[in-house]
């Protein structure tokens, strides 16, 4: 199994909508990347990063089905994001997580006050009614 670009949007929505994950945003949506890893042509995990900015992407729509659950498929999808990021300029990744804050902690990101978030990140449809007030917002400075 390899991570691969995914552009087939509904594929990545049946995942979503699977794991209880918001679909809402994503048909049409062309400032957002999905990848995601493949078993027997089958999508089985996803993630999916938003560029805002120039300089500030939006990781969101971390998905594993729950047959591949627990096989390290999210640790590796998030370096990926994480690079990709990396060789796109993007200098900040901020995420919402409404249970998987020790996850992402361990990581490397922060938890960080919604009041503080960046104008681009209040701004998107994540932030202001898909997700949870209760989500908590993460943000990691890609070096």
């Amino acid at each position: 199994m390899h991570i691969e670009t995914v552009p087939a949007a509904r594929e990545v929505e049946s995942l979503l909508a699977a794991t209880n994950l918001p679909t809402e945003d994503i048909q049409g949506n062309k400032r957002i990347s999905f990848f995601g890893i493949r078993n027997n042509d089958a999508l089985v995990a996803t993630i999916g990063i938003e560029r805002l900015s120039s300089q500030i992407g939006f990781m969101r729509s971390v998905a594993v089905t729950p047959a591949f659950q627990g096989r390290g498929l999210a640790t590796e999808l998030v370096a990926f994001c994480e690079r990709w990021a990396k060789l796109n300029d993007i200098q900040t990744l901020y995420l919402l997580t409404s249970g998987a804050s020790a996850f992402f902690e361990r990581k490397g990101y922060l938890v960080m006050s919604r009041e503080h978030a960046p104008v681009e990140v209040m701004a998107t449809a994540q932030f202001s009614s898909l997700c949870p007030s209760v989500a908590t917002l993460m943000q990691k400075i890609i070096q």
